[in-house]
């Protein structure tokens, strides 16, 4: 009789167990995706209804596609930046090309090789590396508004940050 009960104790226990673990795959499944992984990304967010459930976007593909375009300081009005599609990025002022350049938008786990400060994980950066005479690279960190009109870069080798808007 002993044997007995002990076996429908154990029986009970693996039942609970497996019913626990089942229960809480449910629950990681369906959860909704984040686009991002965090705020400091600049609360982009990104339709996941294409992707397969619980994957989610890499926020630097996110980010490197929503800054497309040409933007402007909104402290300085003739300074502005543009980013263009294969990774080209120009630099404006009063309307006149200063530099141009390529670009690259990194999280840390897909960050360039050699970085010269700390990366957080819940972070997006861009780099971009100006070419000519005056090859120069620069990291910032990004952080995009939800409605991707605003963008701040914070340079990470000094400190401060630009704020610009969306204008094309």
């Amino acid at each position: 009789m002993q044997k007995l009960i002990w076996g429908v104790i154990i029986l009970l226990v693996v039942v609970a167990g497996g019913w626990y673990f089942y229960s809480q795959g449910d629950k990681a499944a369906s959860a909704p995706a984040d686009a991002t992984s965090n705020a400091a990304a600049g609360n982009v967010s990104a339709d996941a209804g294409d992707q397969p459930t619980g994957s989610r976007p890499d926020a630097s593909l996110v980010v490197g596609e929503s800054i497309i375009g040409k933007w402007q300081d909104t402290t300085d009005a003739k300074n502005a930046i543009e980013f263009k599609s294969g990774d080209q990025v120009v630099w404006w002022y009063d309307n006149k090309e200063l530099s141009n350049g390529l670009f690259v938008v990194f999280t840390k786990d897909n960050a360039p090789k050699v970085v010269s400060f700390p990366i957080d994980t819940n972070s997006v950066y861009l780099q971009t590396t100006s070419t000519g005479s005056q090859s120069d690279t620069q990291n910032f960190k990004v952080s995009l508004s939800a409605d991707t009109n605003t963008l701040t870069l914070t340079y990470m080798d000094r400190g401060g940050a630009t704020t610009y808007k969306r204008v094309q």
